[in-house]
């Protein structure tokens, strides 16, 4: 792994510490999940960080099924308007990854085409991440500079893009997932990596990836195909540093 990449990785993995440990943070929070309140800037909008909770399902963007998941065992793929909604690469999800003391990162996630923009809150801190052309930009808005790295498409994967290529629907069943029973629809592909779609309702509730021995939960806090044609923009008077 080069140098470079590793400095790249730190500065997301700060952040995620942050939140996911108890006592960490740059908000004084004792790791009960609670944060100031307010917002932070991610260079161009403001990231309100007021309230956790979903209205997905409320809005007229919102991706949503026709049919409603019942834990019974079908053939109707219920997921596959949500299968479908990645697969075209053209969305924007809002989620939430829990830590075992009860912190949580909040991460908005832009996808158009082959360009992602993510931008991961917790408390009062905040990293927007670019992916375009094989590059990731991390801007820091306090140093006023972008942080560039070379990266590989698998980078996409590594940074909590939903994988749909190669994947076939395998089953479906129940688990726990966010504190409830859910239902869910699973897809695989011949390496072995799983996703599975828990649903609630006619929404979405969350993602499980299992891909390289690695368990990752997603709680599904927003989806939809509202990508702000400015969301992939450097801020153009940032010092630019390249990390390889």
């Amino acid at each position: 792994m080069k140098k470079g990449f590793k400095i790249f990785a730190l500065l997301m993995a700060i952040l995620l510490m942050a939140a996911l440990l108890p006592g960490c943070g740059g908000n004084g929070n004792s790791g009960d999940g609670s944060d100031s309140g307010g917002g932070v800037t991610d260079g161009n909008n403001m990231v309100s960080n007021d309230d956790e909770e979903s209205n997905y399902g409320l809005g007229d963007d919102d991706i949503l099924t026709d049919e409603v998941a019942d834990g019974e065992e079908s053939d109707v793929q219920v997921s596959g308007v949500f299968f479908d909604t990645f697969k075209s690469g053209n969305y924007h999800m809002k989620f939430k990854i829990a830590g075992p003391e009860g912190g949580s990162a909040i991460t908005e996630q832009y996808r158009k085409g082959d360009s992602m923009a993510m931008i991961m809150t917790q408390g009062t801190q905040s990293i927007k991440m670019i992916y375009i052309d094989e590059k990731a930009y991390m801007i820091d808005d306090v140093n006023k500079m972008v942080i560039v790295q070379n990266v590989t498409k698998d980078f996409y994967l590594d940074s909590g893009g939903v994988e749909t290529t190669g994947m076939e629907y395998s089953g479906s069943g129940t688990a726990e997932f966010a504190g409830s029973t859910l239902p869910y629809e699973e897809y695989g592909k011949e390496d072995g990596s799983k996703i599975q779609y828990f649903l609630r309702g006619n929404t979405l509730a969350g993602i499980r990836t299992v891909r390289g021995g690695v368990t990752a939960d997603m709680e599904v806090l927003a989806l939809d195909t509202v990508v702000p044609a400015d969301i992939f923009d450097l801020p153009a008077d940032y010092q630019i540093i390249t990390t390889d």
